[in-house]
């Protein structure tokens, strides 16, 4: 953020909004724009195609026998700092729209606050 501060605040500047949003949601031939509307039909629709027959019962401590150990090795602050230089800050937007170089300063600011 420090570098660029420019993109960062380009980025805030493409999410915010001073129009509200409304929001249609067709179920079955009628649109709705009612929020409690909406919630109610999805809610209509999950418990028309729920079927408890598929449902199993789980024994969970048969469950937690079968489980593998993974052996994690211990990753220190110097691993992460380094790991996070190796990102490219502009290369790509995440899936998530967020770009990279505010994953890397929040990363930087936890590694920094936890050492102190």
């Amino acid at each position: 953020m420090q570098d660029d501060p420019q993109s960062f605040w380009s980025f805030v500047n493409s999410r915010r909004t001073d129009i509200p949003q409304i929001f249609t949601y067709t179920y079955g031939n009628e649109n709705i724009t009612e929020p409690q509307q909406i919630a109610n039909s999805f809610a209509q629709h999950f418990k028309s195609v729920f079927n408890p027959s598929t449902t199993r019962n789980v024994n969970i401590e048969s469950e937690m026998n079968n489980l593998q150990v993974i052996q994690i090795p211990n990753i220190t602050s110097y691993d992460i700092r380094m790991a996070l230089k190796n990102i490219k800050p502009k290369k790509a937007i995440r899936p998530d729209g967020v770009p990279q170089y505010i994953y890397i300063y929040i990363c930087y600011r936890q590694i920094v606050n936890a050492n102190n």
